[in-house]
């Protein structure tokens, strides 16, 4: 009989012809082998409940595994956190009722978490396999997962594990292509992450470093019901989610200052503008009261283009929108702070110069406005520019007056 772990491994043939493979070479022809076959005691073996009550396993010889068993209900999430373990190595292999392997987590010699929603409801398993030679001890301890719903601009929801591994969650209602923004505030963990999954329950994506605070927002592709799952190892402890809808608003190249506010921890604000394409606009950031913002372009298709930094009181920016389409302009604060900032837009000012010495006048009235001057040139002729009479400058508005002078050189 041929046993799993030995200090060579036997491998039985159905033919009755056996190879056995060692230091020494592999083969089943002539030679000298010394195999010592070394007998596993039987799987130690406990149940499990989601209670919070430990169980631990120990192995006493190499080769020795251990199994925990629970009952699964159908699409009931059942978490598990193992612990205290002594294994220089050592993973944990879950079963389902079929006896089929689901899934396995590696590096669990001294502790590691897991959560198995049953597909059906049944006998599921957790196989200990210790990795190599070691022997040891492992603490198993399952719970239910505690969970609530959270609503865009509704009220601050906590969630709180008292049960090491035990995972929280918060489910929310998505509408297709509508932001949902959220803050995670007043943690009590050394450390935690928390993770994004779609109404099938496929994984979208995570925020980590979310032990005390951070921030998150979703889009939602389909209309449904989203869950945010909280991971935080072995740890206990609690994390308040706080969900809000995107404020937004429009702005137009007519000077119009427009301002937006966010009230809510994690909200953003959005300004929507029409761009024509190939068509500079240029936009004045002012006003602020934030600590540290940035502003955000996107296409208008949801593309990222580019961002500017540093504008929690003030900043500029111009975009030559690509095409024709409504652009975006999102306004993130850093970390949970709330505040208002104005945004103005502007079109280009724009004036031809002629190679006659008239000086022509650009001026710009609104608050970041940019001038462009146009002018022919002709392949290796040189065209002189220079630029005088640049006014004082009042909120932002300049006159600048160019009269040809400066060299340049043109080229093909």
């Amino acid at each position: 009989m041929c046993e799993r772990y030995c200090d060579l491994l036997i491998g039985c043939e159905p033919s009755g012809v056996n190879q056995v493979s060692g230091a020494g070479g592999t083969g089943n022809g002539a030679g000298t082998y010394a195999a010592r076959i070394r007998l596993v005691p039987a799987d130690i073996t406990a149940t499990i409940a989601p209670d919070g009550k430990p169980v631990t396993l120990s192995t006493s010889a190499p080769g020795q595994q251990g199994a925990w068993t629970f009952s699964g209900t159908a699409g009931q999430q059942v978490d598990v956190a193992f612990t205290g373990g002594t294994f220089s190595d050592a993973e944990v292999d879950v079963y389902g009722s079929g006896g089929s392997r689901m899934f396995n987590i590696t590096g669990c010699g001294t502790s590691c978490t897991l959560y198995v929603t049953p597909p059906t409801t049944g006998s599921y398993t957790i196989r200990l396999v210790p990795v190599g030679a070691s022997t040891g001890s492992l603490r198993a301890t399952a719970s239910s997962s505690v969970s609530a719903a959270v609503a865009a601009d509704g009220k601050p929801v906590t969630l709180t594990t008292a049960i090491p591994g035990q995972i929280g969650a918060w489910t929310f209602t998505g509408t297709a292509n509508q932001q949902v923004n959220f803050a995670f505030t007043n943690g009590t963990f050394g450390s935690a992450e928390v993770d994004f999954y779609g109404p099938d329950g496929s994984y979208l994506f995570r925020i980590t470093g979310c032990g005390t605070s951070c921030t998150a927002y979703a889009i939602p592709a389909v209309t449904g019901a989203y869950t945010v799952r909280l991971f935080a190892g072995a740890s206990t402890g609690s994390l308040t989610a706080t969900a809000s809808s995107l404020v937004t608003a429009a702005v137009a190249t007519d000077g119009k200052p427009i301002t937006l506010t966010t009230t809510i921890p994690g909200k953003i604000g959005a300004w929507t503008f029409a761009g024509t394409a190939n068509k500079q606009v240029n936009f004045a950031f002012t006003s602020g009261t934030f600590a540290s913002a940035e502003v955000d372009f996107y296409r208008p298709d949801g593309t990222y283009m580019f961002n500017v930094t540093g504008c929690g009181t003030s900043c500029t920016a111009y975009a030559v929108p690509p095409t024709t389409g409504t652009y975006t302009i999102k306004l993130f604060a850093s970390g949970l702070s709330t505040g208002s900032l104005t945004a103005t837009e502007s079109p280009l000012v724009t004036a031809v110069l002629a190679n006659d010495g008239k000086p022509v006048t650009l001026t710009t009235t609104i608050p970041a406005q940019a001038g462009a001057w146009t002018f022919a040139g002709t392949a290796g002729q040189r065209v002189n520019f220079s630029f005088s009479n640049v006014a004082t400058e009042h909120s932002g508005t300049r006159n600048l007056i160019s009269t040809v002078q400066t060299a340049v050189t043109c080229s093909t």
